[in-house]
């Protein structure tokens, strides 16, 4: 955990359903049904505190829970919220701030 990428890898064989499934439940605790593709960003970059660069590919989905607990691990997670979409805090990236618009508008498979 840097702060501030998350940086997820797939497992092999794995979808991106599949990823963004065993994602949230690690990271959260929640088991999800996936919904919809929310879209794909990959104008963005950042920089590790290490140093390295990197270009990233995200890709966001619609999620719903289905089960679980919202748990805290520490490690991963240092804490969790809901909020509603008008009190939303300001996100770290502007890749967050561009999901997070194009999420209430309904647009889906946006690609930025």
């Amino acid at each position: 955990m840097n702060g501030v990428f998350q940086v997820v890898a797939m497992e092999l064989g794995e979808s991106l359903e599949e990823t963004a499934k065993r994602e949230i439940f690690e990271e959260t605790g929640l088991n999800v049904e996936v919904e919809h593709l929310i879209g794909v960003y990959s104008k963005y970059s950042g920089e590790f505190p290490n140093g390295d660069k990197a270009q990233t590919i995200t890709h966001c989905f619609q999620c719903k829970p289905i089960g679980g607990e919202l748990t805290v691990d520490g490690i991963e997670t240092l804490d969790l919220k809901y909020f509603p979409i008008d009190q939303i805090p300001k996100l770290f990236t502007k890749l967050h701030e561009d999901a997070l618009e194009d999420w209430p508008s309904k647009r889906k498979g946006v690609f930025r």
